[in-house]
């Protein structure tokens, strides 16, 4: 018994020996090293800061964007120099419009600001399954920038497109597939096939194809500018549509990280105010086409003078009352950021580009409009420095972008308006022999009267069907129920604020057997480009 516990001590006395050696081996080799480079890191610390400057900047904020025109003012020198005037550094990251990567750059909090499309950012946001920024500003809408071109010889009018060979190349993830979708889901088009979209890799690699192509195809391609330009130089290349013709789909907006507006409000709006200033500056000076070629250079682009005027007339940039319109601090402001938001996610769920709505019918959870308010409410104005009244400094009051007029056309102009297609809408059931609008058709009408305003730019001529019989008489009395059934339609839409000068009245006779033979046809035409 004894002899085993002299053996238990022995034992017990080498495990505490190799454990002791291996304390001492792991404080040389491990802690001692830490404590040392720990040592030398604090004292090289130390000597920097006895041998440095301060900063000049008391922000540094990371803008995450692409090279789209729209951003151009972003990029600017001028912005650059009024941040830093405002003690602010601004670092910018060109992600070459990876919307997934710019997301989870806000999410990880290494970019504080980004620039998006509205739709991208939902779209990204949705992927996420979360949305860890805020939108706090319109940069701008594109109004001809993103457009549909085709060969005359293959495509002459959107509604050509309703052909089961007919297909669409546009860029996935970006502006140009949402023009493509909407132009899809607008327009009357039952012919066409499941298979009309075509990928590419943005607007250069789409014009290459298009330029291998076959004019004769019935294919149409969604580009943006300077593609664009370059390609109406094509023989026999026209527009088939573009982003003028639409309004609150085609947005540019500047959001910024959640964390960091509710921790750094007064630099958020520091850098709102320095934007609509530099913005502001460009404007009032027409320095608009030379900062697109500047930015271009940025590129390494040579941008030619007229693709940067196309530019410039194809981009509508949104100044600081246009923002207060649309987070709706003016009245009489027009369609809201919270009713674009749900159209846009509205659209993206009906073509299957969203699976639901991510947002669950709260649009406002995704902007923040006190920034904006409290500039309004001291009385900021981008050209001036000093919290006073703007007109006391001669400067030029901001206007709102102007809403699109569409002038009356005399009945030789309405015949030579260009065809573009028929808009979508329930099929309008009127009661037998009757031009009443029913409540059921209201809504209906309702519906279109909203597509109507979307497509701002379009002449709309409404035609009344009836069944055509051999009789005469009949013939004449169904004419006449047709164009009042028409009538009455156009009458509800002008009562829905679609202005009258937009539409005009038809009648026909249908020899179809079914209900088409009475449907109403809403028949979209524009002024020939």
């Amino acid at each position: 018994m004894a002899q085993r516990s002299k053996k238990g001590i022995v034992a017990a006395l080498i495990a505490w020996c190799i454990i002791l050696g291996l304390g001492a081996a792991a404080y040389r080799y491990l802690v001692a090293p830490m404590l040392t480079e720990q040592k030398e890191a604090k004292e090289e610390q130390s000597l920097i800061a006895d041998t440095s400057a301060s900063s000049a900047y008391d922000h540094t904020v990371v803008l995450q964007l692409d090279g789209f025109s729209g951003y151009a003012v972003l990029r600017s020198d001028l912005f650059r120099k009024l941040l830093k005037n405002e003690d602010i550094r601004l670092q910018i990251v060109d992600d070459e419009a990876d919307y997934t990567e710019r997301m989870k750059a806000l999410d990880k909090g290494k970019a504080q600001f980004a620039a998006f499309p509205l739709n991208s950012f939902i779209q990204a946001g949705a992927k996420l399954g979360s949305f860890p920024a805020s939108i706090i500003t319109i940069i701008d809408e594109t109004q001809g920038a993103d457009a549909i071109v085709s060969y005359k010889a293959g495509l002459g009018a959107i509604q050509d497109m309703d052909n089961p060979e007919a297909r669409m190349v546009y860029t996935p993830d970006s502006p140009s597939e949402f023009l493509a979708e909407v132009t899809i889901e607008s327009f009357i088009l039952p012919k066409l096939s499941e298979k009309w979209r075509v990928t590419a890799d943005g607007s250069e690699d789409i014009l290459r194809m298009m330029k291998g192509s076959n004019p004769q195809d019935p294919v149409a391609y969604v580009l943006w500018e300077p593609q664009v330009s370059e390609a109406l130089e094509l023989d026999g290349v026209h527009v088939l549509l573009d982003s003028s013709k639409t309004s609150g789909y085609i947005l540019d907006t500047l959001v910024v990280n959640r964390e960091f507006l509710r921790d750094h409000p007064e630099v958020v709006r520091t850098f709102v105010e320095m934007y609509c200033r530099a913005l502001f500056t460009y404007q009032t000076d027409n320095g608009m086409t030379e900062l697109v070629r500047e930015d271009a250079g940025l590129a390494g682009q040579k941008l030619p003078k007229a693709y940067a005027d196309n530019i410039v007339k194809g981009i509508n940039w949104k100044n600081t009352t246009d923002n207060y319109a649309y987070f709706g601090l003016i009245p009489g402001g027009g369609e809201s950021i919270e009713d674009i938001i749900q159209k846009i996610t509205r659209v993206m769920i009906d073509v299957d580009m969203l699976p639901g709505d991510p947002l669950n019918g709260r649009p406002a959870t995704i902007y923040y409009d006190r920034t904006l308010r409290d500039m309004k409410g001291e009385g900021f104005h981008p050209g001036k420095k000093l919290n006073v009244i703007a007109t006391d400094l001669g400067l030029p009051a901001e206007q709102a972008s102007a809403a699109v007029e569409l002038r009356r056309l005399s009945d030789s102009e309405w015949e030579r308006l260009r065809p573009v297609g028929s808009f979508q809408v329930e099929q309008i059931r009127f009661p037998r022999m009757s031009d009443k609008i029913t409540l059921q058709n209201e809504r209906k009408l309702q519906a279109l009267a909203q597509r109507l305003k979307d497509w701002p730019s379009y002449y709309i001529t409404i035609i009344g069907q009836s069944k055509q019989s051999s009789v005469e008489d009949l013939d004449a009395l169904a004419l006449d129920l047709a164009e009042r059934r028409a009538q009455a339609a156009a009458g509800y839409l002008v009562d829905q604020g679609i202005p009258g000068e937009r539409l005009r009245v038809q009648a026909r006779l249908s020899e179809a057997e079914d209900w088409s033979a009475l449907n109403l046809l809403f028949q979209a035409g524009q002024i020939p480009y």
